[in-house]
């Protein structure tokens, strides 16, 4: 009998003296300013591509985030395609500029970029240094660790999903340097990795 007095007399007084701290914040949004930082990036695995450049995805309700890291000095960008089950790939690309455009297979085409397009997606960009053309390749844009992208699960069409990523250099004629996975085409995409 004197443990049910004196046991809510002690749990009163102990929530007046003892505070707790502050949960910390939940974050989720990313920032996409291509600096795939470890923070923002905590807890998710990174896919090695060919020279070094890593590939890390992540859902986060109705939106995946796409983090693409490069090595110093690769001055690369990016094409990210991703398939439904239909066989429709929707092709993100980023580089000084981000773009996106659908391809069928229907025709064997490549249909053109929609660029900065308003279908909620988004991709960073390369930080392009004005009249950079003049200059050497190294010289012709801001130091830049990759890229982030945010997209709207709404446009991937029809589960399951497969992707594919292809990265070409600056310098180049537009060949494709590394692709993840390796040796991958655009014409099997049933054979490329599930996304989850």
């Amino acid at each position: 009998m004197r443990l049910n007095r004196i046991l809510p007399a002690l749990l009163l007084g102990l929530t007046g003296c003892t505070t707790l701290p502050p949960a910390p914040p939940v974050v989720t949004e990313m920032v996409l300013d291509g600096n795939v930082t470890a923070g923002e990036w905590a807890g998710v695995e990174a896919r090695e591509t060919q020279g070094g450049a890593k590939l890390l995805m992540k859902m986060h309700g109705e939106t995946l985030f796409v983090g693409i890291q490069l090595p110093p000095g690769a001055y690369r960008y990016a094409d990210l395609y991703i398939a439904d089950r239909t066989g429709r790939i929707l092709n993100l690309h980023t580089s000084t500029r981000f773009g996106e455009r659908v391809l069928t297979g229907a025709d064997g085409k490549m249909p053109n970029f929609v660029w900065e397009p308003d279908t909620g997606w988004y991709g960073s960009t390369a930080p392009y240094r004005e009249g950079g053309q003049a200059r050497p390749l190294t010289e012709q844009f801001h130091p830049y660790g990759g890229y982030e992208m945010r997209v709207p699960v709404r446009m991937l069409g029809p589960r399951p999903w497969t992707y594919r990523l292809e990265l070409r250099s600056f310098g180049g004629q537009g060949e494709v340097d590394w692709v993840y996975p390796s040796g991958s085409t655009l014409a099997d995409w049933r054979a490329w990795p599930e996304l989850r």
